[in-house]
């Protein structure tokens, strides 16, 4: 075997490679040729071509971004841009409209046809317009005389988005017969609306013959009118045909446009028969008041107060109503609770609160109204503590000797509370005897009043002694001689005697001397009474006899 070293073939295999190492196959020394185990050189390193890859990706992305937001803020409209012709048949000295929407708002828009021939004005001025905030505009065009018969292209540019759109006329050749007008439809139809709804539709009016037709209009209903009045075409003109609903009653309504021409030579007026119809309006529900409030006591419901609904519409309502109430409860009422309601037709409606047996406090509550329109009215309820009458002076002594003339000694009566009061005067005697009287025996006192009643005592037929005459409940009895009723706390909050805090507890025996149970009593006492039949409330509980009462204080 070849010593590497020493074999010239392959030292010069060596000597090549190293070289081939250095150069490429186009740059070798002349007249040497690549073997083919030649090793090619490489250009970029392997980890190159995957981070240029994703930098040209990078860039196209970029462009893409741009490009679009380019094009994007270029389109002031989101619509693509429409120009429309009316009409577009059409002969010399024939005008036409021009409508286009979907351009840039408050833009110039400049006109031409065919190829770059401008449009000019009634002042042979280059015919322009100004788009409104919408993009929208709308121009008339006359056909002048030297536009030759056929197919034109009409071109209406934005000039600050350099965009042109086009619509296509025909331009007829007139025949040399004589004129005749005719209608591009004899009947007209709008769809039945609501009452105040205004519609409009376009026609054409057409020349079947040749030359010129002056003509005029004239309407047989106050709600059809016809726009223009008058005018003068070769081929066709647009006529605007509009319908005003107004006030008019719901149903369907005909009426008649009669064209006619005011050249005497032009066959008879052309009718053009219009129909319409209203619609009734949809039932609407008023509601009057949209709150109501109430202020009363715990021992007294206030009066009841009402709502008004009313059909507002031209269609019947069938209504009804629902109640609730913030705290649950069933204090707030309403009647009816539904009904039907024909059109302008009105019903009222009562509403009642029963504030008996509610704490004092606040309280909220809704009527939810359904039917036509949604609605509903806010109650308020206030309920605060009913009148405290409150005696001046507690006790009266009369010294008296037998047949001496009846007494009289006033009683101040005062309403400390926030509600009227409506109070009652009764007597009875230790013995028995009629010799206390009380006038007046009843009245009523405004929230903070004060009123005056008279205590008289008649000691005829009274032998010599000491009586006692005593109002009709423990209650009064036992302040005045510091026995305790109130208990605690209650001693200072309490309901003054009226019955509704139910604080002022006592054991009354026996029974048979006694009034029977109240409401009031059987409410608070619902529970004591299990245990202790003879628990009264002090302040309801009056007596005919001798009685031991037992209060519940320590």
């Amino acid at each position: 075997m070849a010593d590497p070293e020493s074999d010239p073939g392959i030292n010069r295999q060596h000597s090549l490679s190293t070289q081939y190492d250095t150069f490429s196959a186009g740059e070798l020394p002349a007249g040497i040729e690549p073997p083919p185990y030649m090793p090619r050189k490489r250009l970029l390193p392997p980890r190159a071509i995957p981070i240029l890859l994703t930098i040209s990706c990078i860039f196209f992305l970029l462009a893409s971004s741009i490009l679009a937001f380019v094009l994007i803020g270029r389109s002031s409209s989101p619509t693509l841009p429409i120009v429309t012709a009316s009409p577009t048949q059409l002969r010399t000295n024939d005008t036409f409209t021009l409508t286009g929407s979907g351009f840039g708002a408050h833009s110039l828009m400049t006109f031409t046809y065919d190829i770059n021939k401008t449009i000019l004005d009634g002042n042979n001025h280059p015919l322009r317009a100004h788009t409104n905030t919408q993009g929208a505009f709308a121009v008339q065009i006359q056909i002048p005389r030297d536009w030759e018969p056929g197919q034109h292209f009409i071109h209406a540019t934005d000039e600050a988005e350099k965009l042109s759109v086009s619509a296509t006329i025909t331009i007829q050749q007139s025949p040399v017969a004589p004129p005749v007008l005719q209608l591009s439809i004899n009947k007209l139809n709008f769809e039945a609306d609501a009452p105040g709804v205004v519609s409009d539709k376009t026609i054409s009016l057409v020349n079947a013959g040749g030359g010129q037709i002056t003509w005029q209009q004239s309407s047989d209903q106050s709600w059809l009118t016809a726009s223009p009045g008058n005018g003068i075409f070769s081929g066709r003109e647009s006529v605007r045909i509009t319908v005003n609903r107004g006030t008019l009653a719901p149903q369907a309504y005909s009426g008649h446009i009669t064209f006619t021409p005011k050249d005497s030579n032009i066959a008879s007026s052309v009718i053009l028969t219009v129909t319409m119809a209203v619609k009734a309006a949809p039932a609407t529900l008023t509601i009057s008041p949209s709150s109501l409030d109430y202020s009363a006591s715990p021992a007294q419901n206030p009066g009841s107060q009402t709502i008004v609904l009313q059909n507002s519409g031209g269609q019947s309502v069938n209504w009804k109503s629902t109640v609730s109430t913030g705290d649950g409860a069933s204090w707030l009422a309403i009647s009816p609770t539904s009904g039907t309601l024909l059109p302008a037709q009105s019903v009222t409606v009562t509403v009642s609160v029963q504030s008996q047996q509610l704490a004092v406090g606040s309280y909220q509550g809704t009527i939810a109204f359904a039917g036509g329109a949604h609605g509903q009215v806010n109650v308020a309820l206030a309920v605060t503590a009913s009148g405290d009458l409150v005696v001046s002076p507690p006790s009266l002594s009369f010294p008296m000797v037998v047949g001496q003339q009846p007494v009289y000694k006033a009683i101040i009566l005062q309403n400390s509370g926030n509600q009227t009061l409506y109070w009652t005067a009764t007597t009875t005697t230790s013995d028995q005897g009629n010799w206390l009287h009380a006038s007046p025996g009843s009245g009523s006192l405004a929230a903070g009043a004060e009123g005056f009643m008279n205590a008289m005592v008649d000691v005829t037929g009274l032998k010599p002694g000491s009586y006692q005459g005593t109002r009709d409940s423990v209650r009064y009895p036992a302040l005045e001689n510091d026995v305790p009723v109130y208990c605690g706390l209650w001693k200072f909050a309490n309901c003054h005697g009226n019955g509704l805090c139910g604080t002022d507890r006592v054991a009354v025996s026996p029974s048979v001397n006694t009034n029977p149970l109240t409401f009031m009593e059987k409410f608070w006492l619902r529970g004591d009474l299990k245990k202790n039949p003879n628990m009264r409330l002090a302040c309801q509980v009056k007596v005919f006899g001798d009685v031991s009462v037992e209060t519940q204080c320590q």
